[in-house]
């Protein structure tokens, strides 16, 4: 029994130190803000909104940036390329950084974010919809005022528009639609500014992530 339980520990300990994650999609979308403007691209996973891949190209290199945020941890690594599609081995894993506050900074904005939304017009695919949010469950005085632009899509990627626009990883999980979306464009105006966004890609992908040993740094 004792060989047993020694084992099982092993086996444990070994899946602790490796991680596997898979890719279906890259999404590019232009933001404009208060601020300026930019671009960010991404690749996702269109069933599992829980750790999503930010690439950033550079005259000296491309590099990719793996948010888990279920695991509160990110994975560095540099691109041989950014020429789609985008294969494991166009990736070189370099080291991993823990997010300690990831979890207590998601349960308190899930304590104060709350949204109503409601559909102005649905043609030809493509739906547009009124967007609010409240900083408490009454809502009674929105906070966040928007028009997003959805359009029906083969998977759902609603999630992942919605969480950029709005700043809030778990706005998808508040904010559900009973078809697969992908939001093309948006619009929001809040105290002290705005944030707009364009769709300007998706990509399909087909590709794994697979971490044999985490290196914390």
């Amino acid at each position: 029994m004792k060989k047993l339980s020694t084992l099982l520990l092993i086996i444990s300990c070994s899946l602790c130190f490796s991680q596997k994650y898979h890719f279906d999609y890259a999404v590019q979308y232009d933001h404009e803000t208060t601020n300026g403007k930019m671009y960010l691209q991404n690749v996702i996973n269109s069933a599992d909104d829980s750790y999503d891949l930010r690439l950033t190209s550079t005259k000296k290199n491309v590099t990719a940036v793996l948010i888990d945020y279920k695991n509160s941890v990110q994975h560095f690594f540099t691109l041989s390329s950014l020429k789609f599609p985008l294969t494991t081995e166009h990736f070189k894993y370099n080291y991993s950084k823990k997010m300690p506050s990831l979890v207590k900074q998601f349960a308190e904005e899930d304590a104060r974010r709350f949204f109503d939304v409601e559909l102005i017009e649905s043609k030809n695919e493509i739906s547009i919809y009124s967007v609010k949010e409240y900083g408490s469950s009454l809502k009674k005085k929105p906070t966040t005022t928007g028009i997003i632009k959805m359009k029906n899509f083969e998977n759902q990627l609603s999630s992942f528009g919605l969480s950029n626009l709005l700043d809030y990883v778990n706005a998808g999980k508040k904010i559900n639609f009973s078809t697969n979306q992908i939001l093309t464009e948006g619009e929001i105006k809040f105290k002290g500014g705005e944030h707009k966004m364009k769709l300007v890609y998706v990509e399909p992908q087909d590709f794994d992530l697979n971490i044999a040993k985490i290196v914390y740094k």
